[in-house]
C-alpha cells in the first residue's frame, strides 16, 4: 500500500546542507520556501496574487503566503458553520458526523493505509505510554486512536469549539498556535500533524519549532497528494501549499531531520463512480449505528476489491528522526 520515495543514504544524511544548492533568483522572481530554487506561475488567482509550483522540489504554494485572519478565528468561524468559502462548510458537516464515529475513531480517516504506516511509525520509535503530540488535533479522533493503542494523547488546535469539546471528554488540549504554547505544557516523544500542514503561513518556520523545542522528538506528518483534479477547497486561504513526498522530506531534512518520505495509495473508494453510494451514506449520520456499519464496510471492505481503481500517491508522509548524536574523539 506505501513506497518509499526515497531512502538512499546520501538523502538521509542531508540536512541544513540543501541551503547550499539553492537556485540562484532574479530581482523579483519567486522562490520556493522550501528549498529556495526559482518557482513558476502555474495559475492566476483572483482577489489573492499567483499559484506557483517549486522547479526543483515541485512544491506548490500560494504567493503570497499569508492568512487573512487570525487562525483562531478562521477556523472557529468554520466549525460553527459561518464560513462556505473555499470549502470550508466541511469543517460544520464533519461536526455533524462525529458524534456517530467516536465509538469506532478510525473509521473517520479517509486513508486507513496511511493511519497504518503513521501507526507503525510511533510503535517503533515510541515506548509504550509515550506522549504523541497531534498538532492540529481537530475533532480528536486522532487523539482516541493513540489512547486505544497505548499513547498518551496531547492535543494542540486553533478552534476553540473543538478544544473544549476535546476537554470534556478528558484529553489534554492546548488552545490556539505552537508560538503561544507555554514551553511547559507538554513533553512529547513524538509531534504528528496530520492534514494540517497546507494550512500553515510558513511551515519552514513550523518545522524549525518542532527541533527547538523538542529535539529528541520523532515527527509524522501527512498530507494530501497530488493527485486529480483539484477543488476549491485545495486553494487559498484553507489551501496554502500542496505538498509531493520529495518536497516533505526536503523541508523536513533543512529542519535537521532524518527523513524518510513515503507515498501511500488511494483506497479506491473515492473513485467517481462510487459518489451516488457515498451521497447516501451521508444522509444515515442521523442513524449512527447504520452510519459507522457502512463506513465500516467503506474504510475496511471495499479497499480489498477496489485495488484496480486505487491512485498511487493519493496520500504524502515523512517521517521525522532527529540525527544521532556524534561520537566524541577520544584523546
Amino acid at each position: 500500500m506505501a513506497v518509499i520515495a526515497d531512502k538512499s543514504p546520501k538523502a538521509d544524511r542531508v540536512a541544513t546542507a540543501l541551503d547550499t544548492v539553492v537556485l540562484r533568483a532574479e530581482p523579483g522572481q519567486v522562490v520556493c520556501i522550501v528549498c529556495g530554487a526559482v518557482a513558476i506561475t502555474r495559475q492566476v488567482l483572483p482577489n489573492w496574487g499567483s499559484w506557483c509550483q517549486c522547479t526543483n522540489c515541485g512544491l506548490e504554494f500560494a504567493d503570497p503566503l499569508r492568512l487573512l485572519e487570525d487562525p483562531t478565528v478562521m477556523f472557529e468561524r468554520a466549525y460553527e458553520g459561518e464560513d462556505e468559502d473555499c470549502g470550508m462548510e466541511e469543517f460544520a458537516y464533519r461536526m455533524s458526523i462525529r458524534h456517530a464515529l467516536l465509538d469506532d475513531p478510525r473509521l473517520w480517516f479517509f486513508n486507513p493505509f496511511a493511519v497504518d504506516e503513521i501507526l507503525g511509525f510511533l510503535k517503533s520509535k515510541v515506548p509504550p505510554g509515550g506522549t504523541v503530540l497531534d498538532f492540529g488535533c481537530g475533532l480528536g479522533f486522532f487523539l482516541r486512536v493513540l489512547k486505544r493503542e497505548g499513547f498518551n494523547p496531547v492535543g494542540l488546535d486553533v478552534a476553540k469549539v473543538t478544544v473544549e469539546m476535546n476537554r470534556k471528554e478528558g484529553f489534554e488540549v492546548w488552545h490556539g498556535t505552537l508560538d503561544s504554547m507555554p514551553p511547559d505544557f507538554v513533553k512529547p516523544d513524538a509531534v504528528v500533524a496530520l492534514f494540517v500542514l497546507h494550512h500553515l503561513d510558513d511551515p519552514m518556520g513550523f518545522f524549525g519549532s518542532l527541533r527547538r523545542l523538542w529535539p529528541q522528538a520523532v515527527v509524522a506528518i501527512a498530507e494530501y497528494g497530488q493527485t486529480g483534479s483539484i477543488s476549491a477547497a485545495g486553494y487559498p486561504p484553507r489551501t496554502l501549499h500542496r505538498w509531493n513526498a520529495n518536497a516533505l522530506a526536503t523541508a523536513m531534512r533543512r529542519a535537521g531531520y532524518i527523513a524518510t518520505p513515503i507515498e501511500v495509495n488511494s483506497t479506491g473508494t473515492e473513485h467517481l463512480l462510487l459518489r451516488p453510494v457515498r451521497a447516501v451514506m451521508r444522509k444515515t449520520v442521523v442513524m449512527p449505528r447504520i452510519f459507522r456499519m457502512l463506513k465500516a464496510v467503506q474504510r475496511r471492505a471495499l479497499p480489498k476489491v477496489l485495488k484496480p481503481l486505487q491512485r498511487p500517491g493519493y496520500t504524502v508522509l515523512s517521517f521525522g528522526e532527529p540525527p544521532e548524536p556524534q561520537a566524541q574523539p577520544i584523546d
